[in-house]
């Protein structure tokens, strides 16, 4: 089953057990003007996980990874690293704590 716009499915295997997330994401909205290409998105991912993060076409994937990078800001919703509010650094202050 394919997911919704609003929807992403996210799969996450683990490599290896490990209670840490480096990267949690909480409650994510992003829009393009009046399109909302994210909606309510939360996600967990603990240290030492692979991750591969799968949709149709126009799923928002795209437009997760740049709100990750700082890319594109989010309308609401919040984006923590190693425990660290990253919601609203710039893209280079991000890539130097890892992202």
């Amino acid at each position: 089953m394919l997911p919704t716009i609003q929807k992403l499915l996210v799969h996450i295997l683990e490599a290896e057990v490990c209670m840490n997330n480096i990267l949690s994401i909480k409650n994510l909205y992003c829009n393009y003007n009046q399109i909302i290409a994210l909606q309510d998105i939360s996600i967990d991912i603990q240290e030492n996980s692979i991750v591969a993060l799968i949709g149709a076409n126009g799923a928002g994937k795209t437009t997760l990874l740049k709100t990750i990078s700082a890319l594109h800001f989010p309308k609401k919703g919040q984006i923590f690293f190693n425990n660290q509010d990253i919601t609203k650094l710039k893209p280079d202050k991000r890539v130097k704590l890892g992202i």
